[in-house]
């Protein structure tokens, strides 16, 4: 249902909205999964998507919050299993 993933990545931004982001630490996830989220990063994100800080996209059965630190670098911040 993809107006209920929207709502609910809208909901997730908005508790990033008065952050220090340099105070957020990358989440411990496996190397592979990591590469997997980087890549579908890359390939995926629209040019708008690309200007903001903090991204919210769901990735197979998994919501990953990630700080955009710029193309092919971004710190996985949180991560939520969408079943």
């Amino acid at each position: 249902d993809k107006e209920k993933e929207k709502k609910q990545e809208t909901q997730n931004l908005s508790k990033y909205d008065k952050i220090d982001y340099s105070q957020l630490e990358e989440i411990p996830i496996a190397a592979n999964e990591k590469e997997m989220v980087r890549k579908a990063l890359n390939t995926d994100l629209t040019p708008e998507e690309r200007k903001k800080k903090i991204i919210v996209r769901s990735i197979r059965n998994w919501r990953y919050t990630v700080i955009n630190n710029g193309f092919d670098n971004y710190t996985i911040i949180d991560v939520e299993d969408l079943e």
